[in-house]
């Protein structure tokens, strides 16, 4: 409603006085640039007002209001000229107000349903979950969509319209959406659909794609670390990994008395359950089965022999993006049982 009475006002002063003349420097009480800037608070230098008595408009610039009833707009070049200032001040004004409101996110018709855009989440190289509340204002369905782009004033892509009912009133509705640029800033705003047809815009947030210059995604960094606590026949075994671009790892030390082995098992095995246990020469121990993000484990094992050398390494089971499973591993670390 807000932004239409702008518009309508906008539109009758342009029939009234036809075409807009580009902004001039003016000498006055208040200029062309001080008029727009003010907020409205010094529309008295330009004051025009139709004295019944005459049918004219009259020009007004004292800052003693008593008389306004019988002011009028002097004849001649002056007249016109400070006409058309005050109309190019006051339709600049106007749309200035226009544009603010538009970016703002205001209504901008006569929609009974609201809706805000919320920051996005799950931001990655190439996609991003992109949110909203929808207020349902007492209406019993409506239908809610995004628009998104690399610019603000250019939002070009839209998502597929979700139903929603009067169910849906206050909660978060989310939508993923993907093929996106990675290192680019993208701007989104949420738009409902009320039961007649109109629309509400919400407000324009933005986000930013993670950098991914090489394109691929990068593997989980895994570390052994030195073993603590070493007796006759047990020791603490501790390992660290950040799992960078990939979710559910399962995490394990191998262990055991063949340095080989030990080496050899990222190379021979592509999962935590193919590792084949070997006595004392090669031993296995499970750790986590759904790792995520940064972690570190520490482990205590038994049943060494005493006085003798024990080779480990940590090790993450994860599935590449083409469905593959794989090991990657740390380290080969050693100690001695006492």
């Amino acid at each position: 409603m807000k932004k239409n009475f702008i518009l309508g006002a906008v539109i009758v002063a342009i029939l009234s006085y036809g075409v807009v003349i580009t902004p001039q420097t003016v000498e006055a009480a208040c200029s062309y640039n001080g008029y727009l800037h003010s907020g409205g608070k010094c529309g008295h230098s330009f004051k025009w007002e139709k004295k019944e008595k005459k049918g004219k408009f009259e020009n007004h610039h004292d800052d003693d209001d008593e008389d306004d009833d019988n002011d009028s707009w002097p004849s001649g070049n002056q007249n016109q000229y400070n006409q058309q200032v005050y109309l190019r001040a006051y339709i600049a004004q106007l749309l200035a107000l226009l544009n603010r409101y538009d970016s703002n996110g205001g209504t901008s018709n006569n929609s009974d349903v609201d809706v805000q855009t919320l920051s996005a989440t799950n931001v990655d190289e190439d996609s991003a979950t992109i949110r909203a509340i929808v207020d349902m204002n007492s209406e019993d369905t409506a239908e809610l969509y995004f628009e998104y782009g690399k610019s603000s004033g250019s939002l070009t892509l839209k998502t597929s319209r979700q139903s929603l009912d009067a169910a849906d009133d206050g909660d978060t509705q989310e939508e993923g959406i993907s093929g996106l640029t990675d290192n680019t800033r993208y701007y989104v705003r949420a738009v409902v659909v009320d039961e007649n047809g109109d629309k509400d815009y919400g407000n324009t947030t933005n986000f930013i794609t993670d950098n991914d210059s090489s394109g691929d995604d990068n593997d989980p960094i895994v570390t052994t670390q030195t073993a603590r606590a070493i007796d006759t026949d047990s020791a603490e075994l501790r390992g660290e990994v950040d799992m960078n671009d990939f979710e559910n790892g399962i995490a394990f030390f191998v262990y055991g008395e063949d340095e080989s082995q030990i080496r050899d098992v990222e190379d021979d095995f592509d999962t935590y359950e193919a590792v084949d246990k070997d006595g004392d020469l090669l031993q296995k121990v499970l750790i986590d089965g759904d790792v995520d993000g940064t972690d570190s484990f520490v482990k205590n094992i038994g049943g060494l022999d005493n006085n003798t050398d024990i080779f480990f390494s940590f090790c993450v089971e994860y599935e590449k993006s083409n469905n593959d499973e794989t090991l990657s591993c740390g380290s080969v670390e050693d100690f001695q049982t006492d």
